[in-house]
């Protein structure tokens, strides 16, 4: 069984990032740089990453988005990993990742931990991913991985969400995982950790409006069926909560939170696909 790991970055800054990666040298592993480069910049891959296990594509696109469904759509071993460009991975990690899914040929994706400087909740144990109004375990991008076979063509990252999209610049991966469970695809998490993220995730590092209108629509997909009763109970006091640790004023946080609740329903479908 083979795995790939996919590695997003922008530009000629981010692909110096991914040559500071740890990147093992894992059998059946390969890595995958893809780099968008709108702006044309003539690149020279880093000595680092001249191995016979990287592959590197570059497209004129932008938003982490749409340059992970080019990744997506480039793949070809048994897993995808998903991964960012300023992460440190762990052989045993890798390993752990291929053995999961050679262990249950049922599963289609699965979830992992990685260790950060911003502690995370984890469940304690292995669960099954669900469809939930309400979820409390919301995984990382980095977290995931999938079976490729398993993931039907019509499942992608919404360009609506994520790094670099106009309104929401985070819950891209929430969108994805509750996409993935909707289509019926057997999903769990798994108590391993499979890598390092040396820097704060997008949603701590950075409090923009896009990034607190994320808040508002991984909020809007956990209630969006909710009653009226129950988002008023449930919904407010967690964005006035959230508000009380984001690096920013109340007001605004709050603000920009309920703005991206009530517009996610302009861009995105009750089933999640994506409206325009």
């Amino acid at each position: 069984m083979t795995l790939e790991v996919e590695i997003c970055t922008y530009g000629l800054a981010g692909l110096q990032r991914v040559a500071q990666m740890t990147l093992p040298v894992v059998e059946g592993v390969r890595y995958r740089i893809c780099m968008q480069n709108p702006d044309g910049a003539e690149v020279t891959l880093p000595a680092a990453l001249r191995r016979p296990d990287v592959d590197f594509f570059q497209h004129p696109t932008r938003g982490l988005s749409v340059n992970r469904n080019a990744a997506l759509n480039r793949a070809e071993a048994d897993i995808i990993l998903i991964a960012d460009d300023d992460i440190h991975y762990r052989a045993e990690g890798l390993r752990a990742v291929i053995d999961t899914f050679a262990a249950d040929p049922s599963l289609d994706f699965a979830t992992f931990k990685f260790d950060c400087p911003t502690s995370k909740p984890y469940p304690k144990k292995s669960i099954q991913l669900k469809v939930e109004r309400v979820r409390r375990y919301t995984p990382c991008s980095i977290e995931i991985a999938l079976r490729r076979k398993s993931i039907p063509q019509s499942i992608r990252f919404s360009p609506q969400a994520g790094i670099g999209a106009p309104v929401f610049s985070c819950a891209e991966e929430n969108l994805f995982l509750q996409r993935l469970l909707l289509h019926g695809l057997n999903g769990r998490f798994f108590p391993i950790t499979i890598c390092e993220h040396p820097n704060e995730v997008t949603c701590v590092q950075s409090f923009t409006p896009a990034t607190l209108r994320g808040f508002g629509l991984l909020m809007w997909i956990q209630f969006r069926h909710a009653s009226f009763f129950q988002r008023t109970i449930m919904f407010l006091p967690r964005v006035v909560v959230r508000s009380l640790f984001i690096k920013a004023s109340m007001f605004r946080s709050i603000y920009h939170m309920i703005s991206g609740y009530l517009r996610a329903g302009k861009y995105f479908n009750d089933d999640l696909t994506d409206r325009v």
